[in-house]
């Protein structure tokens, strides 16, 4: 019964977050996301409980036939993707009136490549812009810029690495033929809907950059005991974005409590060191400007304020606080008071929420941190904190929400696939 639900409450979401929301729906749908999400993440962390039955390896080793089967699916689905996306990237050339994405992440690699400090304000677009992208939302496309090719291979690329990282440990698993058959149908159906019905977010933006890494984080977090490289994974998505700061160090206190208190420091040290050789040495000490994170900051507010004030066609609200995918919608309408009050106050409560939900998980796992696969936890509990965030993200892109429907998948394979023997469940 337990799996029938996890499967509705990820069949639900995908749906969800695929799907173009009608106007009736756009107060429902953010509400049933977040909803769907924390479900899905908890019932993860239900999975990690230690109950006599959840600690063993389950199912027998497929033979060769099933699993090339198996593989099968996973290069048909491949094909169809990749046919896909070149289709979408013939449609969308890369065009600033489309979106500014890629554009700024052209000029920040000229600036880069050309010796200079790529975080200053620049008119190159046509209007004054100060980038808010972390090295690791750019740098990847250095190879694009050098040797000319479309950056979105790049990042569609990642997205794939993830994938094909994800299904790999999938097949070595012992997980049913008919589960890993489907974990690979839910990954590429879904993602396929995704494409088709809303083509402009992979033809305009690299968000499948972002969904890829955090992809190889949840994976790595379940299967690898290697401080370095967890750290390697943990620092390469801070460096992408901020979304999940608070699971930081609510998983350097799950490694404290369930590994050792060395452990722990090692991690947070090798994520210092990765975030100051990669981002404060480089951008901020050497060009000796210490003010670029506040002043993104600062930008975010500014292009805030810019589409909270960007109506749709018809003119009567901001298109996109309403396309039916955050929780925004409920903040322009019904907070009281100018836009600047209402912004801030949509930040306040973001903060609080993620607080509270990285503060609630670090409690709860400390008081059956002796009955919990610490790993699985932390799976789980990344899950609802990438789903916390995104809901209460003050601009809901759909784009965005690649990242959450990245994380689901690999959920799939944790929930069904926890085959990890009992000395490991810590």
């Amino acid at each position: 019964m337990s799996k029938i639900f996890f499967l509705l409450l990820c069949i639900a979401e995908g749906f969800l977050l695929t799907s173009n929301i009608d106007k009736a729906d756009v107060y429902l749908s953010p509400v049933l996301i977040l909803l769907t999400g924390i479900g899905i993440g908890l019932c993860v962390i239900y999975k990690s409980f230690d109950n006599g039955q959840q600690t063993t390896e389950i199912g027998q080793r497929q033979s060769k036939i099933e699993n090339l089967f198996s593989i099968g699916i996973f290069i048909y689905g491949f094909i169809q993707i990749k046919n896909q996306l070149t289709d979408v990237f013939k449609i969308y050339a890369v065009d600033k009136s489309i979106s500014d994405i890629i554009p700024q992440i052209q000029i920040i690699l000229h600036y880069f490549l050309s010796g200079k400090t790529p975080y200053v304000t620049f008119n190159d677009l046509g209007y004054p812009m100060f980038p808010c992208y972390l090295p690791a939302q750019w740098l990847p496309f250095v190879l694009a810029e050098k040797y000319q090719f479309d950056y979105r291979w790049i990042s569609s690329s990642v997205l794939c690495i993830g994938i094909a990282v994800l299904c790999s440990i999938m097949w070595q698993s012992r997980l049913k033929f008919y589960e890993k058959a489907g974990v690979v149908f839910f990954i590429f159906f879904f993602l396929s809907r995704f494409i088709t019905l809303q083509d402009v977010v992979f033809g305009a933006t690299i968000e499948t950059l972002m969904s890829g890494y955090y992809i190889l984080l949840a994976v790595g977090i379940y299967r690898t005991k290697n401080l370095p490289l967890r750290a390697g994974l943990i620092t390469l998505c801070l460096l992408s974005r901020f979304s999940f700061l608070f699971w930081v160090p609510l998983y350097i206190g799950i490694v404290a409590l369930s590994e050792s208190y060395r452990n722990a420091f090692k991690l947070s040290l090798y994520i210092f060191l990765g975030v100051f050789l990669f981002y404060i040495l480089p951008f901020m000490i050497i060009p000796n400007d210490y003010t670029i994170f506040f002043k993104t900051q600062q930008y975010y507010t500014e292009a805030t304020v810019g589409e909270w004030q960007h109506l749709s066609d018809n003119g009567e609200v901001p298109r996109h606080l309403f396309n039916g995918k955050g929780l925004a919608c409920y903040f322009y309408m019904y907070v009281k008071g100018d836009l600047l009050h209402k912004i801030h106050i949509a930040q306040f409560a973001a903060w609080c929420a993620n607080f509270l939900a990285a503060a609630t998980l670090f409690f709860f796992f400390l008081k059956k941190k002796n009955e919990t696969n610490a790993r699985i936890y932390a799976v789980g509990a990344l899950k609802i904190i990438i789903t916390v965030f995104y809901a209460f993200v003050q601009i809901p892109y759909s784009y965005l929400f690649l990242v959450p429907l990245g994380l689901t998948q690999v959920m799939l394979f944790v929930f069904n696939g926890n085959y990890l023997q009992h000395s490991e469940k810590n």
